[in-house]
């Protein structure tokens, strides 16, 4: 994903320093860290963890979706054991002595992809994302909370585990779903500094040309997302991608909220 260099490339104009706040903010057309400093950010993906994909599993010729992936297993050792291997995964998959690896090798921020299913009601996610926050916070690194697999899907890829299309700009349900989601994670995690913001959805709209004709729905669902965010967060900053992979930012017009990347 091109966040960690796109947000390297914002630093290119340096803007006054800006009074000093607890949270990453915007300023100017950098990034600026809680004293007003210029951010330059040098992370990575907590990839394969919450989303699981077939590529990082090496599944060349295999499943490649998280429920293909799910379906195979089931298939193979049975639902119980299935259950209980994606429990264990997700407990041992990524851990504090990650996070403490990651932080000494130079790095200072870690970008988390989630899957709205986790974070349906009596769901685990948010187990899961408590800890990564709080070992980031012991760490000293920023996490980046990255809604990989969006209601409905905003892509039709393995990479959002959907029904291989990006039904998510089809259904208003899944567009509600999608806006009441991060509505619940901004108001958990508000007054949570070692959060950098949120990434509300990665990678939307494929390149095929077919799909290109939901460049337009993009914009306005983002607006709806982040309405529903300011309502309950003032303090993160809020992070829109391009279409076609995060390379169109021609879809998108003025930047209609004060703190954005």
């Amino acid at each position: 994903m091109k966040l960690y260099f796109l947000a390297a490339a914002l630093i290119a104009g340096l803007a006054p320093a800006a009074a000093q706040t607890k949270f990453v903010h915007q300023q100017g057309k950098q990034l600026a860290g809680p004293g007003g400093e210029p951010l330059i950010l040098r992370g990575i993906n907590l990839g394969n963890w919450l989303v699981p994909e077939g590529y990082m599993f090496r599944f060349e010729h295999g499943p490649q979706s998280g429920r293909e992936i799910d379906a195979l297993f089931r298939e193979l050792i049975g639902p119980e054991a299935t259950d209980s291997f994606w429990r264990e995964w997700r407990d041992t998959y990524i851990t504090r002595e990650d996070i403490q690896l990651i932080r000494k090798a130079g790095l200072n921020s870690v970008r988390i992809p989630l899957h709205h299913a986790l974070f349906e009601e009596n769901g685990p996610g948010f187990q899961y994302l408590d800890r990564a926050i709080q070992w980031c916070r012991e760490a000293g690194l920023y996490a980046i909370l990255d809604l990989h697999a969006a209601p409905g899907g905003q892509t039709g890829t393995n990479i959002d585990d959907s029904w291989g299309y990006p039904w998510l700009f089809e259904s208003p349900q899944a567009q509600q779903e999608t806006i009441a989601l991060w509505r619940r994670l901004a108001s958990r995690y508000k007054d949570e500094p070692a959060v950098l913001g949120y990434d509300l959805l990665n990678e939307p709209v494929p390149h095929f040309p077919a799909l290109q004709r939901y460049n337009a729905a993009l914009e306005p669902l983002f607006k709806r997302i982040v309405a529903a965010i300011r309502e309950v967060d003032t303090n993160h900053v809020v992070i829109l991608t391009g279409a076609q992979w995060d390379s169109n930012f021609k879809v998108l017009g003025p930047p209609f909220d004060s703190n954005v990347l």
